[in-house]
């Protein structure tokens, strides 16, 4: 049975404290190189990093309409691929070959924990423009996004059925949503790395957390999607009653402060609206299709979703992923001290 020790200060960990610059850059580098070889014969890391992004988006795909699929086709597998490299690559620095090569490397645990962010950012990088070049290629084709949701009938239009325009879509502030949520879920799982004793039982934990964020994250039904004449977003709650769409008077409100991720996915949940084309113009709907006319009409090209609202639970949303970044970062990097696995 493995024991949970807090690491000494033993003379070999304050001969890598006392490093120069350019030797701990030259050893954060080192591991780098290490981490990435390893990944990439790791035929399980490159199924969850290439195939799984894909399959979920194509899964997805057949389900929803294109301009619903950015925050559950994109968000979601950060998350995923975050939680498993870093719980792989964390637990293998205490083990085994890898063990050995993370001493000659003469590595802290700082430099540790940022060789592995780096090794995420690489992952999530090319398996996020993989994806997007994926989907913008069977998009323009047609050949498997739907238009709109598959369990409404094609006479009855929803709010995004729509298709995207490309040229219109920020992928400035696309790049903002993959970094910060890329960014989160790493220093949220680091939080939980003296808790768990092997990366099967942080794996499960991982994967747990991925379910509960499908359900309780933001990842499903867009929160903000109702554009106004200067440019905000409200919800259709806020429109309704001008009260803060959140009112955390039930269970499920406050589930939600459990995903760090979720005011970030309630924000950015319409960026594929951007400029997006309505399948079915406004003037020709029915009575029925009247319903979805307010959601019915796209973001203007060069939309930005850094703009302050009169809802408040907008900027709320805008606010609390930079708040629960810093806290989350303190307690993990400022707080909680590093253990080691020993058998």
């Amino acid at each position: 049975m493995n024991k949970i020790n807090i690491i000494d200060k033993s003379k070999e960990e304050n001969k890598i404290i006392n490093l120069s610059l350019e030797e701990r850059i030259n050893s954060l580098f080192s591991l780098y190189t290490l981490q990435i070889k390893t990944l990439f014969k790791t035929p399980l890391m490159i199924f969850i990093t290439f195939a799984f992004p894909i399959i979920l988006l194509f899964g997805l795909g057949i389900l929803l309409s294109e301009a619903t699929l950015f925050v559950s086709g994109f968000g979601l597998q950060i998350i995923l691929i975050t939680g498993i490299i870093f719980g792989y690559l964390y637990y293998s620095s205490t083990n085994t070959t890898f063990h050995k090569n993370h001493i000659l490397t003469k590595t802290s645990s700082s430099t540790l924990l940022l060789s592995i962010l780096m090794v995420i950012l690489t992952f999530s990088f090319l398996s996020t423009s993989f994806e997007f070049i994926v989907m913008i290629v069977f998009t323009k084709m047609n050949w498997v996004f739907s238009e709109s949701f598959s369990f409404v009938p094609p006479e009855h239009p929803v709010s995004s059925s729509m298709l995207i325009n490309w040229s219109t879509v920020p992928f400035g502030q696309v790049f903002y949503y993959w970094l910060m949520t890329l960014l989160i879920s790493y220093v949220f799982f680091s939080l939980f790395r003296i808790i768990f004793k092997s990366n099967q039982t942080f794996s499960m934990f991982v994967l747990s957390f991925f379910l509960y964020t499908i359900c309780f994250g933001g990842v499903t039904i867009p929160t903000f999607n109702l554009i106004q004449s200067d440019g905000q977003l409200w919800s259709k709650s806020f429109s309704e009653t001008k009260r803060p769409t959140i009112q955390y008077n039930k269970w499920s409100d406050y589930a939600s402060l459990l995903t760090p991720e979720s005011f970030l996915n309630q924000t950015f949940f319409t960026i594929l609206y951007v400029g997006a084309i309505p399948t079915q113009p406004v003037s020709s709907m029915n009575g029925f299709d009247a319903l979805f006319e307010t959601h019915s009409n796209a973001l203007p090209a060069g939309f930005t979703f850094f703009k302050w609202s009169d809802d408040p639970s907008y900027n709320l949303a805008l606010i609390l992923p930079f708040a629960y970044l810093l806290g989350m970062s303190f307690i993990s990097f400022g707080v909680i001290k590093e253990i080691k696995f020993s058998r």
